[in-house]
């Protein structure tokens, strides 16, 4: 399944906000791929990923 997740992201002194679709079985995963994906990319740590909405796609 598709999950549209939107979340704000603190990277240096600046909160950003982000979305992206990621393909998942269960929210908890994409969740999970999600914060992975986000950290390796800019750099950052879990902890600074806040999510706000994760949407099923069709």
């Amino acid at each position: 399944m598709q999950y549209l997740i939107k979340a704000k992201v603190k990277i240096k002194d600046r909160i950003v906000e982000m979305k992206r679709e990621i393909e998942a079985e269960n929210e908890k995963m994409a969740e999970e791929k999600f914060k992975s994906k986000i950290g390796s990319e800019q750099k950052i740590k879990r902890s600074q990923i806040r999510i706000i909405e994760i949407k099923k796609v069709s």
